[in-house]
């Protein structure tokens, strides 16, 4: 009421600066992602035969020791593993530990391969 009753007898002070208006959020275009291509990520055929669709895979990239010392790549997803190389090397060091996008057809491990399913990578793209 006591607010009401200045308002009324023209006592409210108003401020003589004009409001302060902030110049609007210029958005950032998003970066895309690196895509690598891969071709032959096993190596003279050994470990892996391709055969049917392509298919993608998303989950985490993982470089872990497969034994005869070399580290081995496989994506890891909520339920399962992709064994992607025996040797992990270029892209593949380089999206270690990050979510990644792969794709690729799926393979039938040969000889002495390690066990799980394998992918023929065709791209690798780091997830957003």
């Amino acid at each position: 009421m006591f607010v009401l009753a200045l308002a009324s007898a023209g006592a409210i002070a108003c401020s003589s600066s004009p409001p302060t208006q902030q110049a609007p959020e210029m958005a950032t275009p998003a970066t895309q992602p690196k895509v690598y291509k891969l071709s032959n990520n096993w190596g003279n055929g050994l470990g892996c035969t391709p055969e049917g669709e392509e298919l993608t895979v998303t989950g985490t990239l993982v470089v872990r020791p497969f034994g005869k010392g070399t580290d081995g790549a496989v994506v890891k997803t909520d339920s399962e593993e992709w064994v992607v190389s025996y040797r992990a090397t270029g892209a593949l060091l380089e999206l270690a530990g990050k979510r990644v996008v792969a794709r690729g057809r799926q393979c039938s491990k040969q000889g002495e391969s390690v066990a799980g399913r394998h992918l023929d990578l065709a791209t690798l793209t780091e997830a957003p």
